[in-house]
């Protein structure tokens, strides 16, 4: 595997596996992984084998918490929205991105929000709030 990642994945990406979705916060394609592997693992094992990140409950929660903290892709990570470090911009404020929670939610996956809340993923979404409000019995006040 070279094309853009060319050396930070010679000789060490996948061939076989696909980078996709796993783990609590859903890491996926090869640069996330690659970042990954090179912030918290010492053996590149996630990047080798993109199954590894489900390989233990250590790996599986630190993908999560590694996501959850890390700004990618030109956006904000979202620990710093929820906890105000992050201001949205003009580009945002054009985009109609909320605050808090929903800021979140719109700039990790923009086809969700506005009128595609109503579409699959959306519905999706709303089910696994539902389900989490359920089991730690939380209510809507």
């Amino acid at each position: 595997m070279g094309g853009y990642y060319g050396e930070a994945c010679l000789n060490l990406c996948s061939t076989t596996e696909a980078y996709s979705w796993r783990g609590p916060g859903k890491m996926a394609g090869v640069a996330e992984y690659l970042q990954f592997s090179k912030t918290l693992e010492t053996d590149d094992a996630s990047v080798a084998d993109p199954r590894a990140a489900l390989r233990d409950a250590k790996t599986y929660w630190m993908s999560g918490l590694w996501k959850w903290m890390t700004p990618l892709n030109g956006r904000p990570s979202p620990n710093n929205v929820i906890t105000g470090l992050w201001e949205a911009g003009e580009e945002e404020m054009r985009d109609n991105v909320p605050e808090g929670f929903g800021a979140i939610q719109k700039l990790a996956d923009p086809t969700s929000c506005g009128t595609g809340a109503r579409g699959a993923k959306g519905k999706m979404y709303e089910n696994i709030w539902r389900k989490a409000k359920q089991h730690f019995g939380l209510t809507d006040e």
